[in-house]
């Protein structure tokens, strides 16, 4: 009986985790899509949980196209992909990304780059944070301001491209937790409660502290994009609907291891529940992924 069982509980445990791999891009709704409005497209890159976090933080981005290999480990954040493929390794498994994709490494997780194209390594660290051990020629890409109304409790970190055609905007939302983007391709009009409306092109920056009313337009030209950088509270709505008299409770004084990527973030919760309830809550944490 006990043995059947077991095979059964394997058997499930399989078919559960064939079903997250086959879940797809995660859709609009689940990003928050709903009160971003049908003409921006969401594309999640990559996510990690982060546990608890204290600040001061930012993010801070580097670029670097390495002859030799490089291993090391630093704060928790993001790879990303940004002009040909590039290839890591973490936690025993290796792991290449296509121009335009990312992965994740955990809080001081070791892991390797072994070459390829220009990447950014993007961690959540001190501001002022410096390149990373073994990278010390790499050029700076951008810092955000200090982020603002980090989540009291466990907190999510993504990475979404948000792309907005012309004529397309997002609706007016906000966000459970600090945003901050950085614009990679085309023009858009930024405008939030605290500072109105700017124009934004590529390689201009924005950090929004957590609860802020925002909107993103592109009245004229080509396609704009953006990345974005989310930390958040994941037990929360991602991006509720707003109106522009919404500002945040405290205004600024001045301006390892889990399943990340293009899958479903609600299919993956109820998975996660039902393999507890299976496992008896017993869960194997990587270091690292896509």
């Amino acid at each position: 009986m006990i043995a059947g069982f077991a095979a059964l509980r394997s058997a499930i445990l399989v078919a559960l985790l064939a079903l997250a791999c086959a879940a797809g891009p995660a859709s609009a709704q689940d990003m928050g899509g709903d009160a971003l409005g049908a003409k921006a497209k969401l594309t999640p890159l990559a996510q990690q949980d982060a546990g608890n976090l204290r600040g001061p933080l930012a993010w801070v981005a580097h670029e670097a196209k390495l002859d030799v290999a490089v291993t090391h480990s630093h704060e928790r954040g993001f790879i990303y992909a940004a002009d040909g493929p590039t290839t890591f390794s973490v936690g025993g498994d290796t792991f290449t990304l296509r121009e335009g994709q990312a992965g994740w490494v955990g809080e001081d997780a070791t892991h390797t780059h072994s070459g390829g194209g220009s990447f950014w390594e993007i961690r959540l660290a001190a501001p002022g944070t410096g390149a990373p051990e073994g990278m010390e020629d790499a050029e700076r890409v951008f810092e955000s301001e200090t982020l603002q109304g980090l989540p009291e409790g466990q907190a999510a970190l993504k990475l979404v491209l948000v792309e907005v055609p012309t004529g397309g905007q997002t609706s007016v939302h906000t966000h459970p937790g600090p945003e901050f983007i950085y614009v990679t391709r085309g023009d858009i009009d930024y405008q939030n409660a605290i500072i109105g409306t700017r124009e934004m092109g590529v390689g201009d920056s924005a950090t929004l502290p957590a609860d802020t009313a925002v909107q993103k337009r592109n009245p004229e030209g080509d396609t704009a994009a953006f990345l974005t950088f989310f930390v958040v509270d994941p037990s929360k709505p991602l991006a509720p609907d707003a109106t522009f008299g919404q500002m945040p409770d405290d205004m600024p004084e001045t301006g390892a291891g889990g399943l990340s990527g293009p899958v479903s973030t609600g299919a993956v919760s109820v998975l996660i529940l039902v393999g507890l309830l299976l496992t008896g809550g017993l869960l194997r944490v990587r270091a690292g992924g896509v």
